[in-house]
């Protein structure tokens, strides 16, 4: 008989023989946020990426009431540019993210240097917010462990953010 991978929060279980030699159970089961490697569920994806696109949109908007209120060109100055170095690493981190949601499709990494060009990004990222990934075990490993309801929770709050804020943008 087999031996089985299961991960400590979700039901999921595997052959140990179907994640390969070089992984063993906590390479299949613990999320790794700096890695590219492994899958990454809709829901964590969606989380992620909204967190990482409000850290410089907050650093930008303190940098201009700091500005307003103390009006100082210097100390805004600063804070925007530490902004924009916060966006080569937050950009990195996306394109990380990217690849280990391509990953949950069965499909290559490199499909994210398609984000670069107008029309295929724009697609790219509607496949990644709304494609469900492959039910079970592919190459890239395990399916990720269903999602915690404090996981669905912050997705709703963080997609209520997105919604009030587009509508108050308009």
């Amino acid at each position: 008989m087999p031996s089985t991978a299961r991960c400590k929060r979700g039901k999921t279980a595997v052959s140990a023989s179907s994640l390969g030699k070089n992984n063993d159970r906590k390479d299949a089961c613990e999320p790794r946020l700096f890695q590219a490697k492994g899958r990454l569920g809709r829901m964590r994806f969606f989380l992620y990426m909204m967190i990482l696109t409000f850290l410089p949109v907050l650093l930008l908007l303190i940098a201009m009431l700091t500005g307003i209120i103390f009006q100082s060109d210097y100390i805004t100055s600063v804070l925007v540019l530490i902004a924009i170095l916060l966006g080569i690493p937050v950009t990195a981190m996306m394109a990380v993210l990217s690849i280990r949601r391509l990953n949950d499709f069965n499909t290559t990494g490199w499909w994210v240097l398609t984000s670069f060009l107008p029309v295929a990004g724009v697609l790219l990222a509607l496949a990644l917010f709304f494609i469900p990934g492959t039910p079970g075990t592919n190459r890239y490993g395990i399916s990720p462990d269903p999602e915690r309801n404090i996981i669905k929770l912050l997705c709703m709050l963080a997609a209520s953010f997105l919604l009030v804020a587009l509508l108050f943008w308009l």
